[in-house]
């Protein structure tokens, strides 16, 4: 998988609105952002370009658009960050992490502990 975590934000804003629009041309994103910031046409093709090297978007003819989508990559990075986490500091992550579990709201902890049993029930 390639690294998300180091999307600058105009990167970020660029893929924002591609999820929104579904796909788009670069004029499109281009105009899009005139109105925020004032951009060069050359930056948000350099943008489209470093998405698409970055496995986040795809060209097809002049139509750029999203790889997948915002929820797929969402997941994609929380569970890149656990995995390099639990790997890189193991029990003491853990720990730390089912402290915070119990630091939560308890609606949100019991919603937590029924994805984490429906998760692990679907393992064996």
């Amino acid at each position: 998988m390639h690294n998300h975590t180091s999307l600058g934000n105009l990167e970020k804003e660029v893929l924002n609105f591609l999820w929104e629009r579904k796909k788009a041309t670069v004029k499109e994103v281009f105009e899009h952002f005139q109105d925020k910031r004032k951009l060069a046409y050359t930056t948000i093709f350099t943008v489209l370009q470093r998405l698409i090297a970055k496995g986040l978007v795809k060209k097809k003819k002049c139509l750029y658009f999203p790889s997948y989508s915002k929820n797929v990559f969402i997941k994609r990075i929380f569970r890149s960050f656990f995995d390099n986490l639990f790997s890189d500091f193991g029990d003491v992550a853990l720990s730390s992490f089912a402290e915070g579990v119990r630091d939560l709201p308890a609606r949100k902890r019991k919603k937590l502990i029924r994805r984490l049993e429906k998760v692990l029930k679907n393992e064996g």
